[in-house]
Order: structure tokens, then C-alpha cells, then sequence
């Protein structure tokens, strides 16, 4: 059970003290490098999608896609598909990847693109490659993405964590969400260990904190589940990402 639980913060912290504040911290939004991107791509497993010697091509193209913390969702979804269409195959697009760092570079307003959270938010869609991240970023903004994220940064307000893992909760609820019945139940005890293993005045905080996030994420209807993607007004949607990244063009 996910639903109004403290998972999905759990994991988020828990990943942040293993890797994301180290990797948030530094500014990679300037000092993005070959050693910074295979960095993140080891606990990602989104190395193999970057092909070798092309590390700097993907650099330059997160650098220079026009992205900026807190920049409207759809916007930024367009700046990251435009730059990605036009140094990669559109069908083997580093999506995932490139979603990813771009996080660790500008994270706020900003959450991961991956299968796990597609399929939570938006189903089982054909679209593959870049058509199915535009559906996944169209699908969050239609969903209220700007609204949830604001509720879920006042549910931590309370209580002394970053900012940041507002974003990052999010996607841990959504990734929680896409995995299968069978992967879930370990997925949850591994959590309960790290939550278990912590101080008992961090654990505390950490099970309110996830119990004041995870009632916020329960009560927005994000999930494909439980309202199914209506594809004629996500297509409307993903039209207008697409309008907006020709304009830019």
C-alpha cells in the first residue's frame, strides 16, 4: 500500500543522503562534466543510453536547452524534447537521462521522466521515444503538476528537510506506482528497513513528514489508475508542448 503512506518521502530521503544532495549541491548547471554525467548515471542506470564518446554532445545539449529552475513544466519539457530531437535519433533518444540530469542542475519545478512513472501517470501509451516524454510532462502539467507541487512543498514546511524533496517525493510516488504488484512488497520492507535503521527523533520526522506528503499526493487524482487518461484532451496537450517547442525552434 502507497496510498497516504510515508513511502514515497522515505525513499526520497533515502536517496537523498545516498547520492541526490551530493549530486543537487554541486553546480552542475555550469560544471556539468564527462566524470558528473557517468556519476549520476551509475545509481540511474542511464549510462548504457548515453552512447560513449558522445558524453560531451549530451553535455552541451543540457547545458544550452534553455532550462531554468522553476520554469513552467511544459515549457521546459519543450526546451529539454527540442534539444534532444536535434542531437539524437528520435526513436533513441537518452530521455530518461537527459531528464534526470537536468534535475540535478536546475531541480526545482522540475521531476524525472522514466517507464516506472509514465506508466503510474499516463498507462501503457504506443508512443514510444520522445513522443511518450512529451505525454509524460503534457500528462503531469494537465494533472495539476504546479498545484500538487505547491501542496507538497507546504506539507514539509513543517519540518526541517530540504525544499527540494518536494520534487523528488513526487517522483517516488509515481515510481512506487509503476512498479508491479510482485517487485512492490520488497520494494516497501527495504524502506521500512532504512526507516527503522534511522535515529528515533529523524524517523519520527520522517514518518510525519511522509504521512503529511503522502496525504497530499493521495488526494489529487494523478494517477492513470485511478483516472484514466482521457487521449483526446492529453493529445491537446501534448499539441500545445509541441507548439510551443516550434515556436522556439
Amino acid at each position: 500500500m502507497v496510498d497516504g503512506t510515508h513511502y514515497p518521502f522515505a525513499l526520497a530521503y533515502q536517496w537523498w543522503l545516498t547520492c541526490d544532495a551530493y549530486f543537487t549541491n554541486a553546480d552542475l548547471s555550469s560544471d556539468l562534466d564527462e566524470r558528473w554525467l557517468r556519476e549520476i548515471g551509475k545509481p540511474y542506470l542511464v549510462n548504457r543510453t548515453i552512447p560513449n564518446g558522445r558524453e560531451d554532445t549530451f553535455i552541451r545539449m543540457v547545458k544550452s536547452s534553455g532550462q531554468s529552475a522553476e520554469m513552467d513544466l511544459e515549457q521546459r519539457a519543450a526546451r529539454l524534447s527540442l534539444a534532444l530531437s536535434r542531437n539524437f535519433d528520435r526513436q533513441k533518444v537518452p530521455a530518461s537521462a537527459a531528464s534526470k540530469v537536468s534535475w540535478f542542475a536546475w531541480p526545482q519545478g522540475w521531476t524525472m521522466y522514466d517507464s516506472y512513472a509514465a506508466k503510474a501517470l499516463i498507462g501503457k501509451p504506443t508512443a514510444t521515444g520522445l513522443a511518450r516524454m512529451e505525454m509524460f510532462y503534457a500528462a503531469l502539467a494537465m494533472r495539476g503538476w504546479k498545484d500538487l507541487l505547491g501542496g507538497t512543498r507546504l506539507a514539509l514546511r513543517p519540518f526541517a528537510f530540504d525544499p527540494r524533496l518536494a520534487e523528488r517525493t513526487i517522483d517516488k510516488f509515481l515510481f512506487l506506482h509503476g512498479m508491479d504488484e510482485a517487485a512492490l512488497e520488497p520494494a516497501l520492507a527495504m524502506i521500512d528497513g532504512f526507516v527503522h535503521a534511522l535515529p528515533a527523533e529523524l524517523r519520527d520526522d520522517v514518518i510525519r513528514a511522509g504521512e503529511a506528503t503522502g496525504e497530499e499526493l493521495s488526494s489529487v487524482k494523478l494517477l492513470h489508475r485511478d483516472t484514466k487518461t482521457d487521449r483526446t484532451a492529453l493529445q491537446d496537450r501534448v499539441d500545445r508542448l509541441r507548439r510551443f517547442k516550434n515556436e522556439i525552434s
